[in-house]
C-alpha cells in the first residue's frame, strides 16, 4: 500500500532490523537492472556480499516483530518530551522509531544538556531534536532515559 504510486522503493536493513549494513532496492526488473549497471560502474561491487546479504534475509525473517517495539519505546520518549516541558510533539506522527521534538530552545543547547546526561540526540533544524529507537535500546534504557529527560532543567 505503501509503494502502490512509486516506481521504486528503498528501506535500511540496519537500523530497526539490526542487520550489519545493508539497504534493500525494489522496484521493477528494468529499474533493478540498471541500478545493477549504476552501482558497478561508481565501483560498488562487493565481492564476499553473501555475508551481508545472509545477515539482511535473517534479519528480515527474524526481527520484524521487533519493530513494533521501537516504535513503542518512540511513543515513550514522545510523551515524556511533552511532559517534560522542553518541547512538543505531536503524537499522531510518531509511527515509527523516530521522534522529532519542536524546542522551545536552540536544538544545540538541549542537545548538549542530553549529551552531558548520556542522551545521544541529533540536530534536526534550529528548534527540532531527533532521538531514535532501536533494538539494542531495551525498554529499561528508555526508561532510564525518560526519568533523566525529566530531571533536567530546561
Amino acid at each position: 500500500d505503501i509503494a502502490a504510486n512509486t516506481d521504486s522503493i528503498t528501506f535500511c536493513l540496519s537500523k530497526g532490523l539490526g542487520a550489519p549494513m545493508g539497504a534493500m532496492l525494489c522496484g521493477k526488473k528494468k529499474f533493478i537492472d540498471e541500478a545493477f549497471r549504476i552501482r558497478k560502474l561508481i565501483g560498488g561491487g562487493l565481492r564476499q556480499i553473501g555475508l551481508m546479504a545472509a545477515a539482511g534475509i535473517y534479519a528480515l525473517k527474524n526481527n520484524i516483530d521487533s519493530l513494533e517495539e521501537d516504535h513503542i519505546k518512540a511513543k515513550k520518549i514522545a510523551k515524556t518530551i511533552i511532559e517534560s516541558g522542553f518541547g512538543t510533539v505531536d503524537i499522531n506522527n510518531v509511527e515509527t522509531n523516530i521522534v522529532i521534538a519542536d524546542t522551545i530552545k536552540k536544538s544545540d543547547y538541549i542537545i548538549s544538556k542530553l549529551q552531558k546526561k548520556g542522551i545521544k540526540a541529533s540536530s534536526f533544524g534550529d528548534y527540532k531534536v531527533r532521538f531514535v529507537t532501536h533494538r539494542d535500546i531495551s525498554i529499561k534504557e528508555v526508561n532510564e532515559a525518560c526519568d533523566i529527560i525529566k530531571s533536567i532543567k530546561f
